[in-house]
């Protein structure tokens, strides 16, 4: 058994070419681009009990060497994962379940039949790959490039495999994400949490694009770092996972909530700025403004339906070709993944609330907010409240959706649904219409109300454990 850790990256078949020219890839390789295909036969019981324990099992015919593998699943981090594997060179492309044993098996899996594992699907490609050396930090760093060219087939229809793998061969894990953010400047990368096998088992039965995962059960003592973690992972998780249904999908519907929770993540790097490296939050904030302020997601308003598929495609296209979907995302992950392995360097020191409980912090941003909706609200732009140092309207509506969607179950009070749900609608609505009417200003009016009983309920918590 090994740990497997890589980055995956979709691509395009230009970008495919432009990588093995990279000048980067060019000055660190060890050897030259080497090609061949590999075909892969992947097993589950009928009723697919490995995918319901996310374990995929696969036959591999790589030139004249069959390879059985057994992995297990593991959360992706824009792109990154590092799963256990098995391997077992073999002479035959007969499955030998003799070799999935109490060693490898998981326990959940003990009282499975095994003679029922049958061929399932199929991931063929032509792999073009380079071995890549570097020093960081006057240590030897190794990875494997390789780019994968081909298709998923199943029984329910097929896909197309084009994707960039950097596997860890030798030293740190945040060596890939350094190099996938130093291609990224120039290339046009989309980070994927979906392994070949996750793709297949989605062609054979079509999911809803996990977008709205569970925050953890926080305990009052918890730190501000930690909270700023939690929701960071939370978020860059469904970002990637809208993106990539909508990539596969074209789903009109899922772009407009990769929108929304691109306009989260926006309040998110202002909420935590003064958690967040200043040279970190102003590079992630400007793509991340980027995106959120683009003018074309508001051109959709006056489509008709049948046009508004076409034009949503085109937006995002046009955002991964600008190459800021890639560094957005990977730079993001890069950040976290530092934060959750402790490595942050000394010279990223915060401003800094990051070792703070959280509920102290979290009355001051509260009050803050209370601040900005007894401010009348203007219907200027954006453009405008920001000349006069204001917060605009719509970034308002996003901080308080923002607030209210992280932060209700940590203070033990019912969900704010029916107010969220008008706070989305709002947000949902065309960016440049200025907002200022009656109904925002209802809304304001409630908004108020909840975050009063908010402020309440964080006084009684702290007071409880200051006493």
């Amino acid at each position: 058994m090994f740990l497997e850790a890589e980055i995956k990256l979709r691509i395009s078949s230009e970008t495919a070419s432009a990588i093995k020219e990279h000048p980067l890839l060019k000055q660190r390789q060890i050897e030259g681009w080497r090609s061949g295909i590999i075909y892969n036969q992947y097993f589950d019981t009928p009723d697919k009990q490995l995918a319901s324990e996310g374990v995929a099992l696969r036959m591999r015919r790589d030139g004249d060497q069959y390879i059985q593998t057994l992995k297990y699943n593991a959360d992706g981090l824009a792109g990154m994962s590092v799963r256990q594997e098995w391997d077992w060179y073999l002479k035959s492309p007969d499955l030998d379940i003799s070799l999935l044993d109490s060693s490898c098996w998981p326990k959940n899996l003990k009282n499975l039949d095994k003679s029922r594992l049958a061929p399932i699907f199929r991931t063929d490609f032509k792999r073009t790959r380079s071995l890549i050396r570097w020093q960081r930090d006057r240590e030897n760093i190794e990875v494997e490039a390789a780019i994968d060219e081909g298709f998923i087939e199943t029984a329910e229809g097929s896909e197309l495999i084009c994707e960039l793998e950097l596997e860890v061969r030798k030293g740190p894990d945040v060596a890939i994400f350094e190099l996938a953010q130093s291609l990224a400047k120039d290339t046009s990368l989309m980070p994927c949490d979906l392994s070949k096998s996750e793709r297949g088992y989605r062609l054979l039965a079509p999911t809803a694009p996990s977008d709205d995962r569970e925050l953890p059960k926080w305990p009052g003592t918890v730190k501000v770092r930690t909270v700023m973690r939690d929701i960071g992972q939370v978020l860059l998780a469904d970002i990637v996972s809208l993106s990539e249904h909508f990539h596969a999908s074209r789903d009109r519907l899922s772009f407009h909530r990769l929108h929304r929770k691109l306009g989260m993540l926006h309040q998110y790097f202002q909420i935590f700025r003064c958690n967040i490296p200043k040279t970190v939050r102003k590079e992630l904030f400007e793509h991340t403004d980027a995106f959120f302020d683009d003018h074309q997601v508001d051109v959709s308003v006056s489509l008709n339906e049948s046009d508004r598929y076409d034009h949503a495609e085109a937006i995002f296209s046009g955002w991964i070709e600008s190459n800021r979907w890639g560094q957005l995302l990977i730079g993001f992950g890069r950040w976290l993944h530092s934060e959750l392995s402790g490595s942050v360097p000394p010279h990223a020191a915060r401003e800094d609330m990051s070792d703070h409980v959280v509920m102290s912090w979290l009355k001051n941003e509260i009050g803050r907010t209370e601040g900005m909706v007894t401010k009348p609200l203007d219907s200027c732009s954006t453009k405008e409240a920001l000349m006069k140092n204001e917060m605009p309207p719509r970034l308002l509506f996003q901080r308080l959706f923002f607030i209210f969607g992280s932060f209700w179950s940590f203070l033990d009070i019912d969900r704010p649904s029916s107010l969220m749900r008008e706070l989305e609608e709002v947000l949902s609505s065309n960016n440049r219409v200025p907002l200022g009417g009656e109904r925002e200003q209802e809304l304001l009016d409630r908004s108020l109300r909840e975050l009063q009983v908010w402020d309440r309920q964080l006084a009684s918590k702290i007071h409880q454990y200051v006493f």
